[in-house]
């Protein structure tokens, strides 16, 4: 089917969506931080990345931002979060850019 990268550096968050994603047929690979997803995105190239928001490091949003700076136009990204401060539509208006 497709081919689905999850980044998150919170192995207990990351690995349910791991076992949903296989349970419908896609091949998973799974990314501790921004830097090993990068280096995946190139290895893996996966249709779908879902990354938690609050990665150490770069976090997922800047993780989004390297992504699409790099060209990669191609690949599907969900950006998730626990976070309950900022109302997420100003959030996610941010990553358009």
């Amino acid at each position: 089917m497709g081919r689905v990268l999850l980044v998150d550096h919170d192995w207990f968050a990351r690995e349910p969506l791991a076992l949903f994603a296989q349970s419908w047929s896609h091949e998973v690979e799974q990314a501790n931080d921004a830097a090993e997803a990068l280096e995946k995105l190139t290895s893996f190239r996966p249709h779908v990345m879902v990354t938690n928001r609050g990665l150490p490091g770069p976090d997922g949003e800047e993780l989004v931002r390297m992504v699409r700076q790099r060209g990669d136009t191609r690949t599907f990204i969900i950006c998730l979060t626990g976070y309950t401060g900022e109302p997420p539509q100003t959030r996610a208006d941010m990553l358009k850019n």
